[in-house]
């Protein structure tokens, strides 16, 4: 009996490949909004450290250049905050997109691999109803020579 040959095997390795991409495509987006998520994090503590600072510097006193310098600090994180959020909406936004298209790729790859499965189940119960039908006909061959010994026997050859 010779081995399974899947005919697609060049397609599926294709699609294999297309879904490995994509999969390396949307660890590198998820990897992107972590590190923006994590920049937005630094952000916030900052400027709660830079409204906490700004309180005490108040309680002991403090000039109006002192607190301007304060107000722009903090205003200028909280833009940079903006600026962040807004990429890491863009970034979700490919996330997405990403997940979608490796879906896709999924889908396409099992496709394949469904029907790789299917021929070669195909396959083994071909070659079993051929190994199957090959031993009956020794069964029956070795019957037919039985009878024919057994006839020439009393026959006499």
């Amino acid at each position: 009996m010779k081995k399974f040959q899947f005919s697609l095997k060049a397609l599926l390795s294709y699609r294999e490949h297309q879904e490995q991409i994509a999969m390396q495509e949307l660890a590198k987006s998820q990897s992107d909004v972590n590190q923006v998520t994590a920049y937005i994090e630094e952000l916030e503590q900052e400027f709660e450290a830079g409204r906490k600072n700004l309180e005490y510097q108040s309680e002991l006193g403090i000039t109006s250049e002192e607190l301007r310098r304060y107000i722009d600090y903090l205003n200028g994180l909280e833009q940079r905050k903006d600026e962040a959020l807004d990429v890491l909406a863009r970034l979700r936004l490919i996330v997405e997109k990403r997940r979608a298209t490796l879906h896709t790729r999924s889908v396409e790859r099992k496709v394949i691999t469904n029907l790789k499965d299917k021929r070669k189940r195909e396959y083994v119960e071909e070659s079993l109803k051929s190994a199957q039908k090959d031993s009956d006909e020794m069964v029956l061959l070795k019957g037919l020579m039985d009878k024919a010994r057994q006839w020439e026997e009393e026959n006499g050859k």
